[in-house]
């Protein structure tokens, strides 16, 4: 398998749906229903609509050398994509970084108010 067919297969098990879904599940899971969440990210209260669409922005099969690990990290915009030039890719409310296990398993997550890659 070449480096197109990876990308390619990655970005066919990771879609935006999944992503959502996935995301949204953690997001959400201690909220009230109907109830956005706030949260605070640079000193700025950022408020994420429940259920919201997110954009995956990139899919990585990543191997850490120290420890020694892999796993498939996805970047995505939450509330989609507001603008993408020049390669800045700006979202509608912030980023969101998921780490996944070799078997397709969500195991962590992180927010952050702009993109860093």
């Amino acid at each position: 398998m070449n480096l197109v067919e990876i990308s390619n297969e990655l970005a066919a098990l990771f879609p935006n749906d999944r992503v959502t879904r996935d995301l949204n599940e953690q997001l959400f899971a201690d909220q009230p229903a109907g109830e956005s969440l706030s949260v605070d990210l640079d000193g700025a209260l950022l408020k994420i609509p429940p259920m919201c669409q997110h954009e995956v922005c990139t899919v990585v099969l990543q191997c850490d050398l120290i420890p020694a690990s892999f796993h498939i990290r996805v970047i995505c915009a939450i509330g989609g994509v507001k603008d993408e030039s020049r390669g800045v890719i700006e979202s509608n409310i912030c980023f969101a970084v998921l780490k996944y296990n070799l078997d397709g398993s969500l195991y962590t997550y992180d927010l952050y108010s702009s993109q860093f890659y």
